[in-house]
């Protein structure tokens, strides 16, 4: 009895999870801000600025970490579903993080290259966003996020000063 009611509360929990606009297992509080819905060519996906937890204290002057989410299934924030995640550690070091994540449904004839330029846009952004920084920002890809991270910086080596692949 005890194993069939744990298995219906963690249904429960997957089929609240997936009916969410924009479901996510990251452990930080995001904030949007920009949707790549709204970009010319639309994407789903988003970039977020992590809002820093209480007692962390972080320097804008310092290079943003922006971490781009993997497609591997496991849903949105796998780069940031933990304290000692990338995430965390960037924010524990007084870094601004950033966040770029997807929405679960493709935009109707999203390309690859589309996903690509809306990247760099995201990224354009954020150094808007920092005018002050010590450095470009450093850009993370996870697991599949990795290959889309390497075509940005083929595309735009302008925008990063480093780019990290985590497999």
């Amino acid at each position: 009895m005890l194993f069939w009611d744990v298995m219906r509360k963690r249904g429960n929990q997957y089929r609240a999870h997936a009916e969410a606009t924009a479901p996510h297992v990251l452990s930080f509080t995001p904030e949007i801000v920009l949707d790549g819905r709204s970009l010319e060519k639309p994407v789903n996906y988003a970039l977020v600025r992590i809002i820093p937890p209480t007692g962390i204290e972080v320097d804008e002057t310092r290079r943003p970490f922006v971490v781009v989410d993997p497609r591997a299934g496991h849903g949105p924030g796998i780069g940031g579903f933990k304290a000692d995640s990338e995430i965390g550690v960037a924010l524990r070091a007084g870094h601004p993080c950033y966040f770029i994540g997807f929405l679960p449904e493709p935009v109707p004839a999203q390309a690859i290259e589309d996903i690509a330029l809306a990247e760099a846009v995201f990224v354009e952004k954020v150094i808007s966003l920092h005018p002050q920084a010590d450095a470009k920002p450093c850009i993370i890809g996870n697991c599949q996020a990795g290959w889309a991270v390497m075509m940005l910086a083929a595309m735009r080596p302008e925008l990063s000063a480093r780019s990290s692949i985590i497999d």
